[in-house]
């Protein structure tokens, strides 16, 4: 379109349909059994998505089972009047690229199949892939990553929080979001779906920080074979245990694969403020990281695990890496939950290029 899209909804879902070759002779008008020598599903579906205008992009909601995707817009992508925090991105096997050279605001982005809506909601199960990826660039705005599912889930029945609630907030395993004059904001907390090459990218000329204090990014470092596909649905009341394991900052006994996902994964987190500052977020990444600040390093809880033997985490803080010591009203200490904490083996260097104030934190450990 030359001008505005408002409110459009694209919908390229998938099918599946199943496949084999029966046991039985299968012109035997009665088999003696009606078993199969392979049963596989065949999907079909999705394709090329792409959506561009010359003015903005406001809200609508955009399905792609499978294939390549991308949204582009002159102007700003945002909200729009049903979806008021910017378009819903619904999506399986898919890479969407969001390109604007003013805002991009997400309202969240969800696996279709994770929120089966039907009367019994049997069957619920992820379709990403190792591939599934978003991709957001905006050349003079901010980027703002939102996980509100509460508009779709109104359609569906179920409510941000719960179980299903909390699934249908679940991005893809890779994430890259480049704001190139401004800021990338949290607007919701998100987790990363487990994939073993899945990318972290937040690039942003400002800064790095969330609308409210302490919203959380995480990657999954689940083992996927323990998840639910479409051959192995699950039930919706037995959906939490599905996000007892793909939560990073859930119980570690359940979060983390036996062998670490990303085992012989060299290509490191990226978290760069330019110019600005990283605050206000916790971060929690399955492989190492690569942080740099233009000035300060303010109130962040990391969390880093190092899959591998050689690993280095480095945090490259411009000017203060500082924790706040604040005081309740009878003036004792409050406790700061902020730390930098690594697990696993490799080397962990911080350098600031003024102070390192740790305050009232956890402080910096190694594990």
């Amino acid at each position: 379109a030359t001008g505005d899209i408002n409110d459009l909804s694209v919908m390229m879902p998938t099918t599946g349909k199943q496949m084999g070759e029966p046991l039985a002779d299968p012109n035997d008008p009665n088999p003696p059994t009606f078993d199969f020598k392979t049963n596989v599903v065949q999907v079909n579906g999705g394709g090329e998505m792409r959506v561009s205008a010359g003015g903005d992009i406001a809200g609508g909601a955009y399905f792609l089972g499978q294939g390549q995707g991308s949204l582009s817009a002159d102007g700003a992508i945002k909200g729009g009047s049903q979806f008021t925090a910017g378009p819903q991105l619904v999506m399986g096997d898919a890479k969407i690229d969001l390109l604007s050279k003013k805002d991009v605001q997400l309202t969240a982005v969800t696996d279709p199949m994770i929120i089966d809506g039907t009367t019994n909601a049997d069957v619920n199960f992820y379709t990403y892939g190792d591939g599934s990826a978003v991709n957001i660039k905006s050349l003079s705005g901010d980027v703002h990553l939102g996980a509100d599912v509460s508009t779709i889930g109104s359609f569906l029945g179920f409510v941000n929080g719960s179980a299903k609630g909390t699934l249908a907030q679940v991005y893809p395993g890779s994430l890259e979001s480049t704001a190139f004059s401004g800021s990338v904001i949290l607007d919701n907390s998100i987790n990363l779906y487990p994939t073993p090459k899945g990318k972290l990218h937040l690039l942003a000329a400002q800064d790095i920080t969330s609308n409210v204090i302490k919203e959380r990014l995480g990657m999954s470092d689940a083992d996927p074979a323990l998840l639910p596909t479409y051959l192995f649905p699950v039930l919706e009341q037995n959906l939490v245990s599905v996000l007892n394991r793909i939560d990073p900052f859930g119980v570690p006994a359940l979060a983390h694969k036996a062998t670490p996902l990303h085992a012989g994964d060299n290509e490191p987190v990226r978290l760069v403020a330019t110019k600005g500052d990283i605050k206000n977020i916790e971060f929690n990444t399955a492989k190492k990281a690569l942080i740099q600040t233009g000035r300060d390093f303010r109130n962040v809880l990391l969390s880093v695990q190092h899959p591998n033997l050689n690993d280095t985490t480095i945090l490259n803080i411009g000017r203060d890496l500082f924790y706040t010591s604040d005081r309740s009203s009878d003036g004792s200490l409050n406790n700061n939950v902020g730390n930098i904490t690594l697990t696993g083996p490799g080397e962990l260097l911080v350098k600031a290029g003024r102070n390192i104030d740790l305050g009232s934190s956890q402080g910096i450990s190694t594990l």
